[in-house]
């Protein structure tokens, strides 16, 4: 499903799933957010995404383990 999410009041742990696929959504659903953004070779090179990690309740339990992409992404974007 790909849709779009918008940010909950600070520290309420909620987020809004919005858009024409928002309603195969259910309070309580297990929903694994990605973001993607547009860079050329040179910004892909330095990247370093950011996974954050949270418990049922929405609470963050991990956000400093960094998250490094594959052998193959990596050797496409530092070709």
């Amino acid at each position: 499903l790909v849709t779009y999410a918008l940010e909950g009041p600070r520290g309420s742990r909620c987020i809004c799933v919005n858009g024409a696929a928002a309603h195969l959504n259910e309070p309580g659903d297990l929903v694994i957010l990605a973001t993607f953004a547009d860079m050329d070779r040179a910004e892909a090179r330095d990247y370093q995404p950011k996974v954050v990690r949270v418990d049922r309740d929405n609470r963050v339990i991990d956000d400093e383990s960094p998250e490094l992409p594959g052998p193959i992404l990596n050797s496409i974007a530092c070709a």
